[in-house]
This record gives structure tokens, C-alpha cells and sequence, in this order.
């Protein structure tokens, strides 16, 4: 019996095939699309010069054909070859019969295990596809999804999770991550998409390859300073993702702040960046109008030739796309030789660079500042010619870490969250802002753009456990559901458009509130970016102020959400704002985590230290992060 590459058009069903029982393929062309052929065909000569009889894997001819024919698959079609084992040395019902009655059908988990077991032998996985006669991607594939968590592999054999499902949870390396977010399936409603859900969960701390930062940095500088890329194997475009949000923004902070530096020393007064552009920073500066440059001989015959070229795109009498980019990167060039910020323009004003959307950094020049703007620092990315004096840094003055404010920014987004699914009024007046917004181009809202569900994730506590989330899934049960097609039923959409309109004007608002409350995205009072880019928008602040958000009601401080999180100066700071300045300085002198265990019980909501004065307990129950305080409305 020898192994043969045949193509798919070459082979045909043999009469001699013992199964005769119709039997469904949906499942095994499935498992097809997405790892490959898992066992050879076994084939026989049927007397034509190229062409074989199948006497073996009739269920897996019959799937090769119908994807075939489908046309989905750009691997699979009728001239594809796949492996086969020739067999001419017995009858055909022999072999069809052998192959039937000895063979205890292999679950697909056990495939992988197997794979895996022959890499851990010292195979590659060039050697493993070599032995089988299929693709190395195909071998790639199966060691991706032997190496899930034991427990998600259990589920799949027990049919409580489908191959898809399971190849979901492949774009996190991560067993222990893999673990959590199947433990929390249970959560996710019947009717909404588990594959979905399961990435979503998997990739919030990561950055796809087509983010701006991403483009902005390049994957080769990112994998450089140590970041690690995670490919979905089973997306069909081969969808990649950077491991490292926190490094990604890093390096493209460093890498902004050196353009920042350029600019400095080509002459402007001052140097602004941001990660994703901030509309109000733009609008707060006057710009400059450049200024005409007297040409040389030089320019002005530069100039009129791509002025003639520009008159010849003009004079076509049809363009297409890239006449049209032509003509605007010759009108950019005109334009800059014709016009530029003198030395005495650049002097008195600055420039603000910002990443956009495809990962180039826009430069607005010539910026000036209003004449009565205090002189604050700005963003990381923020130069000034004029010295700046230094100072010791007091140790309780120092920012928050970036794990800690990325934690604290999700616990008050939760919160702010509750209030807006409760107060139909002000989720009416967020969504229809962000649709204005959008819609006139006038700046940007705090909702995701799609209306899509925000989970709120920390990395050091359950965040749906806590008081903000148990309110939250209680919001979410209450909600009617009488209007939803059942599990067994037909999800039709103009149906169910029917049977939303004909819901009551409460169901209606208590929908639309809840849906628009989780769909606010993170930000801190102080926040100028983060990751995923959020930059702060003040509609954010001004929404929490006019909910009137109770923040120490839901939010907590206690050693694991914060005081273990901060320098003893900062804990000594918080202890002298609650308990007094005198107790402060009393402990100056204790160990880190004694003051923070000593904190953790005055903080606590029955406090275990019953010394506190009415005073103390007054503004320790009122206390909170001041960047996630909201400001008290006005008006």
C-alpha cells in the first residue's frame, strides 16, 4: 500500500463501499474547512489512466465534493490533490469492510493530543506533515487546539462545545486566561454568538496587527523590544495580535516623543502629541496662515513642471483613483514650495503631531496658543524650549502606575455604567450626541460606535461580583424577554423588528438604557489616552456629574483594589485625607504592608477598627481615587 497525492476530480465513489446508510457530512466538512483532511482516503485503480475508486472514507469523499462545489474554500476545489492510500491487492468490499468494522472512530480531540505527542517525541511539525501528507498550517493547526485548557478539551468531547467554539479560544497562548473565560460561559446568553464572545473576551488587553499603534510602531520594531504576536490560525485572513497593549503604547509614545524632539529642533516654540487626536486641543489654538516663499530659478522651475502635470490630470476627461491621488500629492507639493512658517512664525507658535487611523502621524503646524492659557505640562509627548525647573518629587505625588489607573478605569466605568442604564433621559441624550457628532464631524462621543457591550476586566478582582456588577446582572435579568425568538426557533429579523415595535414604552426605554449604558467606554477624570486609545472627553464628566454618581457607594478602596497598589508616600497621603494628619505621621515609620493591612480594615464597610471617630468614618465612607471622582453638576 503506497501514499499517493490525487486530485479530487480523479476520484469517484466505489460500488464496492460496504456503507450504505445516508449519512449527514455537515460537521465533518466543518472540521475540513478549518483543520484539513484528518485520515487518507483509501483508493483503488478503476482502469482509467489517473483514476481511483474510493473504498475507504466514503463520508469523507462525499464532504471533499460538497466543498468543493460550495466554492468557499480557495483550498479546496476539484483539481486540489489530497493524500490517498492506493490498494490494489485486495477486493474492494475487503477493504471497504476492514476499514469499517476494525476502525473505533477517533474523536478529533484525540488528534491533537496525538500531534502533540509526536512533538514531544522531537518531531517538527514539517516532519509530522511530511508522515500524514498534509500542510504544515494543517499540523500548526491541531497543536493550537491540543494545547487549550484540559478542561475546554473535556467539553468538547462531551459535546458541550462545538470545533468552532474551541478554536476560538486558540488566540490566547495563555491556559490559565483560556480557563477563566470558559468559565464564565455560563454567563453569555443563549442567543448571542459564543465565538464572538469567547475572542472578544480573550483579545480585550491585546491590539489587533491593523491597529495604528500597531501600524505606527511595526510589528518588527514591537517583536524587537520583546512583544509577542498571537496569529489566529483559523481566520482566514491569518488575523494576528500584539500580546502587549502596554508595550505597544509605549513604544509608540517613545516614538512620538521623538518626532515631538524634531520638531523642537527645527525651530517651533513648542511640540504636542497624543496617541489618537484630541479635537479639543485642535480647536483651542488659533493657526498661523503660512506664509508666501520668494522662490529661486530652481524652485520655479520645479514648480512649473509639476504644475504641467497637474494641468494634464486636470484636462483628462475621465480619472480615476489614482489620478486623483496624484493630483493631490502634486498639489501638496506646490503648496509646499510656495508657502512655510517663517523662523519668527515658528518661534511664537508650535505643532501638534497625532497617529491616525492608518498609522501616520498628521502634523498640524503653526498652532498658537491663547494668550492667557496657563503654561501646563501636556501629554508624555509635550516639549518646551524654555528650561523647566526641577524639583525632588514628593513619593506620595507620584502618578498612579499604569496597571493600577487601567484597573480603577474600569471599576469606575462600571459604575458609571449602572447609572446610565438606569436614567433613560440621559442614555437618550449620550446616544443621540454621539449620532450628531458622528454624523457633522464636530468631535467624539464616549459610546462605542456600534452600541457594543464594554466588559468591565480587572487584574486583580471579579469586577462582575462586585456591587456595581451584581446591580448590573440584575438590571440585565429584569429585563423582558417575552419578545425574543426561543432557542428552537427561527431567528427571522423582521419579526423580531415587529416585536420590538409593538413592546410597551417602558420595555422600550429599559432596553434602549441598558443597551446604551454598557456600551460607555473607560476613561479616568485625568485620562489623556490609554489602551485601547480613549482619549478624555469631557461629555464623559459631564454625564457622571449630572447622574449625580454616589462613586464611594460602588468603589471601595481595600489592600488588593488599590492600597498594595500604591508607594507608602501615597498610602500615608490617602491615611492623612481619612483618618488625620497626626495618625499619619504616627506611622511614617511602618512597613508598607502593615499600613496597608491597617488601612484595609479602617476602610472596611463594617470596619474591623472600631477606633474610628464619627469624623474619621464620615470621610473615610466618603473617600475615593481623585481620578475616579466626578465633579459635582452645575446647572
Amino acid at each position: 500500500m503506497t501514499i499517493q497525492m490525487i486530485p479530487l476530480k480523479n476520484l469517484n465513489l466505489s460500488p464496492a463501499n460496504v456503507r450504505k446508510v445516508k449519512t449527514t457530512t455537515a460537521g465533518l466538512e466543518a472540521s475540513i474547512a478549518s483543520v484539513g483532511l484528518l485520515q487518507n482516503l483509501v483508493v483503488k485503480p478503476n482502469g482509467k489512466a489517473g483514476h481511483f475508486e474510493v473504498i475507504g472514507g466514503k463520508r469523507r469523499f462525499i464532504a471533499l465534493t460538497n466543498l468543493a462545489k460550495a466554492g468557499k474554500h480557495s483550498e479546496i476545489t476539484d483539481s486540489t490533490e489530497f493524500p490517498c492510500k492506493v490498494d490494489d491487492a485486495t477486493t474492494g468490499k475487503e477493504q471497504s469492510l476492514a476499514e469499517n468494522f476494525q476502525r473505533e472512530a477517533m474523536h478529533p480531540a484525540d488528534e491533537f493530543e496525538a500531534f502533540q505527542a509526536l512533538i514531544d517525541e522531537g518531531k517538527t511539525p514539517k516532519d509530522i506533515a511530511a508522515r500524514f501528507g498534509i500542510k504544515v498550517r494543517d499540523v500548526e493547526k491541531r497543536l493550537a487546539l491540543a494545547a487549550v485548557h484540559p478542561k475546554i478539551l473535556k467539553s468538547y468531547r462531551a459535546g458541550d462545545l462545538t470545533l468552532d467554539e474551541v478554536m476560538a479560544f486558540t488566540v490566547a497562548t495563555s491556559p490559565d486566561r483560556q480557563a477563566e473565560v470558559f468559565d464564565g460561559l455560563g454567563s453569555v446568553p443563549t442567543y448571542a454568538n459564543k465565538v464572538r464572545w469567547i475572542k472578544d473576551q480573550l483579545t480585550t488587553d491585546k491590539a489587533t496587527a491593523s491597529n495604528p499603534l500597531a501600524v505606527f510602531v511595526g510589528i518588527d520594531a514591537y517583536k524587537a523590544a520583546g512583544g509577542t504576536v498571537t496569529t489566529d490560525l483559523f481566520s482566514e485572513n491569518d488575523h494576528s495580535y500584539l500580546d502587549d497593549g502596554e508595550l505597544l503604547v509605549k513604544l509608540a509614545t517613545e516614538k512620538l516623543c521623538g518626532m515631538v524632539q524634531e520638531a523642537l529642533a527645527d525651530g517651533w516654540a513648542w511640540a504636542h502629541g497624543d496617541l489618537e487626536k484630541e479635537w479639543e486641543f485642535v480647536h483651542a489654538h488659533e493657526q498661523l496662515d503660512e506664509t508666501e516663499v520668494k522662490l529661486t530659478k530652481k524652485q520655479q522651475a520645479e514648480i512649473a513642471k509639476l504644475q504641467k502635470r497637474l494641468d494634464a490630470l486636470n484636462d483628462k476627461e475621465e480619472t480615476d483613483n489614482d489620478d486623483w491621488e496624484e493630483q493631490e500629492r502634486l498639489e501638496d507639493q506646490i503648496a509646499s514650495l510656495t508657502y512655510a512658517f517663517t523662523p519668527e512664525q515658528k518661534a511664537a507658535s508650535g505643532v501638534y503631531l497625532y497617529v491616525e487611523r492608518d498609522g501616520t502621524v498628521e502634523r498640524v503646524e503653526g498652532l498658537q496658543r491663547p494668550e492667557d492659557a496657563p503654561e501646563t505640562e501636556q501629554a508624555a509627548t509635550v516639549g518646551e524650549k524654555a528650561p523647566v525647573p526641577q524639583k525632588p518629587v514628593d513619593p506620595a505625588d507620584k502618578p498612579l502606575t499604569d496597571a493600577l489607573r487601567t484597573d480603577l478605569r474600569q471599576s469606575r466605568n462600571q459604575i458609571m455604567q449602572l447609572y446610565v442604564a438606569r436614567d433613560f433621559g440621559m442614555a437618550f441624550d449620550l446616544l443621540l450626541h454621539k449620532m450628531i457628532v458622528d454624523h457633522l464631524d464636530l468631535g467624539t462621543g464616549i459610546l462605542d460606535a456600534r452600541v457594543t457591550e464594554q466588559y468591565p476586566r480587572s487584574t486583580v478582582e471579579d469586577l462582575q461580583e462586585s456591587p456595581a456588577g451584581q446591580e448590573l446582572a440584575a438590571l440585565f435579568d429584569a429585563l423582558p424577554r417575552d419578545f425574543l425568538p426561543g432557542d428552537d426557533e427561527e431567528q427571522d429579523g423582521d419579526k423580531l423588528f415587529d416585536a420590538i415595535r409593538a413592546l410597551t414604552p417602558e420595555t422600550k426605554q429599559a432596553w434602549f438604557a441598558y443597551l446604551v449604558g454598557v456600551s460607555v467606554k473607560a476613561q479616568l477624570a485625568d485620562d489623556k489616552g490609554g489602551y485601547p486609545a480613549t482619549p478624555a472627553n469631557p461629555v464623559y464628566e459631564r454625564a457622571g456629574a449630572l447622574l449625580d454618581i454616589d462613586m464611594p457607594r460602588y468603589f471601595r478602596a481595600n489592600p488588593t483594589n488599590y492600597f498594595d497598589r500604591i508607594n507608602k508616600g501615597q498610602l500615608l497621603k490617602v491615611a492623612a485625607e481619612t483618618v488625620s494628619q497626626e495618625w499619619a505621621q504616627s506611622r511614617a515609620n511602618a512597613k508598607k504592608g502593615e499600613l496597608s493591612a491597617t488601612m484595609g480594615a479602617k476602610f472596611e464597610r463594617d470596619p474591623a477598627d472600631s477606633r474610628n471617630t464619627p469624623e474619621q468614618q464620615a470621610r473615610i465612607d466618603a473617600w475615593v481615587p481623585a481620578v475616579m471622582a466626578f465633579p459635582k453638576a452645575q446647572g
